[in-house]
């Protein structure tokens, strides 16, 4: 993803919806965070786009919401799973022409239930990866700073 696809700004509509929203929260298509996580994130290597300014109005579209906000450039896609050393995953579907699998990971999977190759070591701390519907990973060092800063 190129930073110039991200939307230049979002406006709340819903008051209500919006106030219930956590420190990370979907703005339309694209992962967002508050500024206590953002603090956390901005640490750490996230790929090329990283974290964004992101500027959110009320509904007149006009007057700023205190933020601030920004979107996560999610970039990095790594393919480091091995299925073959891991447990506590679903494994979805396997692609018609590529034979490839699509996979989740199952609710209540431990630290010893993914193994990955130690590629996952090299990059970003921040990724997708690749085959895996609805996830998002990290470095065990981010995982740490998310921890020890009560998320």
């Amino acid at each position: 993803m190129l930073l110039e696809e991200f939307p230049e700004a979002s406006a709340i509509y819903d008051v209500g919806r919006f106030r219930r929203i956590k420190q990370m929260f979907f703005s339309g298509s694209y992962l967002a965070v508050r500024e206590r996580l953002a603090d956390v994130l901005s640490q750490f290597d996230l790929g090329p786009i990283g974290l964004i300014p992101y500027p959110i109005y009320e509904a007149d579209e006009v007057t700023p919401h205190p933020g601030p906000f920004w979107p996560i450039g999610l970039g990095v896609q790594k393919a480091t799973f091995l299925p073959e050393q891991s447990r506590n995953f679903k494994s979805y579907s396997q692609h018609h022409k590529t034979g490839k699998y699509s996979y989740g990971v199952n609710l209540g999977v431990g630290d010893d239930d993914i193994a990955l190759t130690g590629a996952a070591l090299d990059g970003p701390d921040l990724w997708v990866e690749a085959g895996f519907r609805g996830t998002l990973w990290m470095s065990d060092r981010l995982a740490q700073a998310l921890l020890a800063a009560d998320f």
